[in-house]
């Protein structure tokens, strides 16, 4: 099971409120098989037998499904506070990573990611608005192994090395500048 607490404004919790908590709840609608739960300070998601389910607010498709279901006034936002499936992934997803506004998923050694993508965190070689529609990483070798997202930026392990792309204003993609890559 999934278990969440903390700050709740926009259903980060899962827990079918806004209400915050300062002790572990129930995330809702998820009986059992979950093997990974990634979070990111207004949106989580939970890995789920093999697909992924998420909640909290939905900035640009971040939680994968289409945005403006609630708030047809912002288009752009969108909170849930019970978790839904990630939409158009394919099945077998090896692990999740919820970065700002931006979720990837691995699946079959490749990594697929949707939601914002100012700085190029999506990967996908462009920088845009991004959506709920998972893009593939571009220029991954197709053998990754793990995932991790923080912010606005994402790396990959994949044939013994790191990858990573996104917001790079402090050296965080580690490739020796500050420039944003939408590119591993």
């Amino acid at each position: 099971k999934a278990y969440c607490w903390g700050v709740n404004d926009v259903g980060a919790l899962g827990n079918g409120s806004t209400t915050n908590s300062s002790s572990p709840t129930p995330v809702l609608g998820i009986a059992a098989n979950v093997s990974s739960v990634s979070a990111d300070f207004s949106e989580a998601c939970a890995l789920v037998g093999g697909a992924v389910m998420c909640w909290g607010e939905d900035t640009q498709g971040s939680l994968g499904y289409p945005c403006g279901e609630c708030n047809p006034s912002n288009p752009n936002v969108f909170c849930s506070s019970m978790p839904k499936p990630a939409q158009g992934l394919v099945a077998d997803i090896g692990a999740i990573a919820v970065g700002q506004r931006h979720v990837c998923a691995l699946t079959n050694g490749e990594v697929y990611c949707w939601g914002v993508n100012s700085a190029g965190e999506l990967g996908g070689g462009v920088q845009s608005l991004g959506g709920p529609t998972p893009v593939k990483v571009a220029g991954l070798p197709p053998d990754v192994t793990s995932i991790d997202a923080g912010g606005s930026s994402t790396c990959a392990v994949a044939h013994g090395g790191v990858y990573c792309w996104g917001y790079n204003a402090f050296g965080q993609l580690g490739n020796n500048s500050t420039m944003d890559s939408a590119i591993p």
